[in-house]
């Protein structure tokens, strides 16, 4: 998948919620999700460190739109 697309599926999803939040709660949610990858990372799984890898290109995509 092209990094268009994750942006177009993430702005078709989540575009309307995450014009609501507003930037300063999606950084917020953004280096909650970056701490949690650090700490997966650390002591975690591979499939833990995975998951949460996907939710910060998640979060980070929703911010680039």
């Amino acid at each position: 998948m092209e990094l268009a697309e994750v942006q177009t599926l993430m702005e078709d999803l989540y575009g309307e919620a995450d014009r609501a939040r507003g930037i300063p709660a999606t950084v917020a949610w953004l280096c909650e999700e970056l701490g949690e990858l650090a700490q997966a990372t650390r002591k975690g799984t591979t499939e833990q460190q995975l998951h949460e890898l996907g939710d910060v290109m998640a979060w980070l995509a929703s911010l680039a739109n």
